[in-house]
């Protein structure tokens, strides 16, 4: 017998089983690529853009011609709704106290719910001016409390979250538009009142859980905010002229379009909302540019290039021709839209060491203001010269926003740290 065999057997351990956990742990994600976690509000965010970008800009101006109101009776409705918004500070405020953005977006949507149903009923100047000024609240409450919620969606990285929202937002009032030129007018506003009512009830059910923003560390690859008001007054008159230019021409457009241009209700609505269909990659593409170029280089180039679109639409109102040409510029308009709002929501962000809530609103309220004076200024223009020359005053104040200096850091967005009760990946 051999050596070898008279050895004992090794003893065989086997490898302890460690039972499967109940809830696995979670995926964290890579560094510097934010979780969107929150993925139950894509269908509230789609909801707000559907009423306040699609529907409401495109609808109201033809239920006032077709109630046989005068252009400057237009222009006034039309400016009623940029007085509402002027509570965007407000809500703003609510939120970063609440902590939750459940009262202002449920609120808001309630309120654009019954100021769509007014509308649909009726036809005198004064029920209009109050339920144009009941769109302006809500709408300026959704937005609010929306960008907030989006924007600590994306952690330290606010334009990530900003982007999906705008976005989401764009895909909605794309399929607004399209509703808004499709159906009739009394139809698309009572949907818009379904569409409302549900998204008030799903806010109510989907907000118990508070806004989580990281908090942010003090280590050198973090950027803080700018601090002194006087880049941040600067930023806010040069987004009021931009708000300006912008209102005074589209606050009127789709009647602009048809009588100043000969382009139809339906064509008018169809190409902007195929523009923002083609647009909505751009949404991702966008962050990506501010993280890389920075919030300022990104917002001077969206408003030269929508100034040169509201310089062709001057050009061919001078030349008093019915061109085709007018769709192009509306839809390279509509399409540079997601450069100007990312860009221009993270530079309110970067530059005011405010709380976040209010530095939102008050953006929102010296949109409100620019929209109201253009509103009413074009209303004055249309019902004094005509129509055509609603292209030329929207062209010559979108010179303004361009000759403002801007002292905006070429640097990504971060929030700055704010006192959060929530220590992990919060959960709706």
């Amino acid at each position: 017998m051999s050596r070898l065999s008279l050895r004992r057997p090794r003893p065989r351990h086997p490898r302890p089983r460690h039972p499967r956990p109940l809830h696995p742990r979670p995926r964290h994600p890579r560094p510097g690529y934010p979780a969107l976690r929150r993925h139950g509000w894509r269908p509230v965010y789609a909801a707000f853009g559907f009423i306040g970008s699609g529907l409401v800009p495109i609808i109201l101006p033809l239920i006032v011609v077709a109630a046989g109101h005068r252009p400057f009776r237009i222009g006034a409705i039309v400016a009623a709704q940029s007085v509402g918004t002027l509570a965007s500070p407000f809500w703003g405020w609510l939120t970063d106290r609440s902590g939750s953005p459940r009262l202002a977006v449920s609120g808001g949507f309630l309120l654009l719910a019954l100021g769509l149903a007014m509308l649909a009923s009726v036809v005198r100047l004064e029920p209009l001016l109050l339920a144009s000024f009941i769109l302006g609240v809500g709408g300026g409450s959704c937005a609010t409390a929306c960008v907030l919620r989006a924007a600590s969606d994306g952690g330290e990285h606010p334009a990530v979250g900003i982007s999906h929202f705008q976005m989401l937002a764009s895909a909605g009032g794309m399929i607004g538009m399209s509703a808004a030129g499709l159906l009739p007018a009394h139809v698309a506003v009572l949907l818009g009142c379904g569409v409302a009512g549900l998204a008030a009830l799903g806010t109510g059910w989907l907000a118990r859980a508070k806004l989580g923003v990281a908090h942010r560390t003090s280590s050198p690859g973090r950027w803080r905010p700018v601090k002194g008001r006087a880049p941040f007054l600067r930023f806010l008159i040069a987004w009021a002229l931009f708000c300006l230019a912008v209102s005074t021409f589209s606050s009127q457009y789709p009647i602009l379009m048809r009588r100043g241009f000969g382009i139809s209700f339906l064509r008018s609505s169809t190409m902007l909302a195929i523009a923002t269909l083609l647009s909505l990659p751009l949404y991702g593409a966008s962050r990506v540019l501010v993280g890389r170029f920075g919030c300022g280089a990104c917002l001077r180039g969206g408003f030269v290039v929508r100034s040169l679109c509201l310089a062709g639409f001057g050009i061919l109102a001078l030349a008093r021709v019915h061109a085709m040409a007018a769709l192009g510029f509306a839809a390279l308009f509509q399409f540079v839209w997601p450069i100007i709002a990312v860009s221009g929501t993270g530079t309110a962000l970067l530059l005011s060491t405010s709380l976040p809530g209010v530095r939102i609103g008050t953006l929102g309220a010296a949109a409100a203001i620019s929209s109201m004076l253009g509103s009413l200024l074009s209303g004055v223009i249309a019902d004094s010269i005509g129509y055509r020359f609603i292209a030329v005053a929207a062209a010559l104040l979108a010179v303004l926003p361009v000759t403002v200096p801007l002292d905006i850091p070429e640097a990504p967005v971060c929030l700055p740290s704010v006192p959060s009760e929530a220590s992990g990946p919060d959960q709706d």
